[in-house]
């Protein structure tokens, strides 16, 4: 159990919170996301239905984060609210946007956990570059 703590520290030890927060979100949205692309597989979306499953998506994992983060780590809901909301709702698009793309619902989990990183840690640092006050 220590080698996989080591790993995990090793892997994701220097990415900051919003970094994981995204990550975290783009395994909820990956995941439901799958399931939908897996039960459908010849479906085409339009814009307004990735917009659409987005939402919902989005939705499903701020709520998650906030009880995870908010309540059950005890950082404040009202701390973390606005941070969460917009990571979540920028990965759950990309997520659902890219993965109806290249339509490979085996990896889908795999892409919305890397666009959750990379969201994360962009808007990391535009949380602390031009809104300094904003925890981020």
């Amino acid at each position: 159990m220590s080698v996989l703590f080591a790993f995990a520290k090793a892997l994701f030890g220097k990415l900051p919170w919003c970094s994981l927060v995204g990550g975290v979100t783009g395994l909820i949205t990956g995941f439901i996301f799958s399931l939908f692309q897996i039960q459908n597989p010849t479906i085409v979306l339009t814009i307004q239905q990735i917009l659409q499953i987005a939402v919902v998506l989005g939705l499903i994992a701020w709520l998650f984060l906030l009880l995870v983060i908010g309540v059950w780590l005890k950082y404040g809901i009202g701390s973390i609210a606005l941070q969460t909301f917009v990571t979540a709702f920028l990965t759950a698009f990309f997520t659902v946007y890219l993965s109806n793309i290249i339509n490979l619902p085996y990896l889908t989990v795999i892409l919305g956990w890397l666009v959750g990183i990379l969201i994360g840690y962009l808007l990391c640092l535009f949380w602390r570059r031009y809104l300094p006050g904003v925890r981020g």
